[in-house]
């Protein structure tokens, strides 16, 4: 991996862990190394993986969600929002028409 590319993934991860305040570890396998490539390190990974492995099984499921829970929860808010629209819409129209009524328009 090119030195610079390196610096930015190693850059961004810092800013990740730093803005989400979470542990977190990049690793980076590629064919041109026989080593991944690890940020922070090796000790940082291990301790992380440890730490994850230690968790509680409730605690790392609760904010896990399958495929078919994450699409309903999407579908809502998708309709939730449609709804919102059709309202805004549906005033939009009416003040149109009160518009054109007051210009001497007629409206069937």
């Amino acid at each position: 991996m090119p030195r610079n590319k390196k610096s930015l993934i190693q850059e961004k991860t810092q800013e990740l862990r730093t803005l989400c305040e979470v542990e977190m570890v990049f690793i980076n396998y590629s064919p041109y190394s026989d080593e991944p490539k690890v940020f922070p390190n090796h000790g940082g990974k291990i301790k992380t993986f440890q730490n994850f492995k230690e968790l509680a099984m409730s605690e790392i499921s609760k904010n896990m969600v399958t495929r078919d829970e994450f699409t309903e929860e999407r579908i809502k808010k998708l309709e939730k929002n449609l709804l919102k629209i059709k309202k805004e819409n549906r005033v939009k129209e009416i003040t149109n028409e009160m518009h054109e009524v007051l210009n001497g328009k007629t409206i069937s």
